[in-house]
């Protein structure tokens, strides 16, 4: 997930590629971020070309979907809600300790019996590189755009601080 923020004496970022002919005159970019699993409310698949790129201007959110790009005006956003990523155990988690477990155990049997001992020890490490594999990177929070009506909303998945610094622009715009 990549994230950047735009001040006067900062470059335009490749993110902001496909917003700069949306742009009305004197609007300036101020966020552009990188979010996945972007859905509207009423529909229960993600949208297909997701990650999709997005910009928080001094006056709206627009982001694009595949060759569309849409935007929603900050004096049509009720609220932006942020849940935090979920703190339960993951499944990397689990093969990291069924890899330690097991790396334990097999150094015992090794003392004793070195053939089924070295069976454990390659057990233990081929669980740890799959606890690796499949670490996933940093958790990421549910964003909720929360639109005119209660019933439009629109999620994505972004760092939490996104959240944050998109509800601190809607309160300004």
């Amino acid at each position: 997930m990549s994230t950047g923020r735009h001040g006067t004496e900062e470059a335009p970022d490749e993110r902001d590629v496909p917003f700069r002919d949306q742009l009305e005159s004197a609007e300036e970019i101020r966020l552009s971020w990188t979010g996945s699993d972007v859905r509207w409310a009423n529909q229960w698949q993600t949208l297909p070309d997701t990650p999709t790129s997005f910009a928080a201007t001094d006056r709206r959110v627009v982001f694009a979907t595949g060759d569309e790009t849409t935007s929603i005006g900050y004096n049509h956003i009720r609220a932006v809600e942020t849940k935090p990523a979920g703190e339960g155990l993951d499944l990397s988690v689990a093969f990291l300790a069924c890899g330690g477990l097991c790396l334990l155990v097999g150094v015992v049997v090794a003392t004793r019996d070195a053939m089924n001992g070295a069976g454990l020890v390659l057990l233990s490490v081929m669980l740890l590189v799959a606890g690796k594999a499949v670490e996933t990177d940093a958790e990421r929070a549910t964003i909720t755009i929360v639109i005119d009506n209660e019933r439009q909303r629109l999620s994505f998945s972004a760092d939490e601080s996104i959240g944050a610094e998109l509800a601190e622009l809607v309160e300004e715009g």
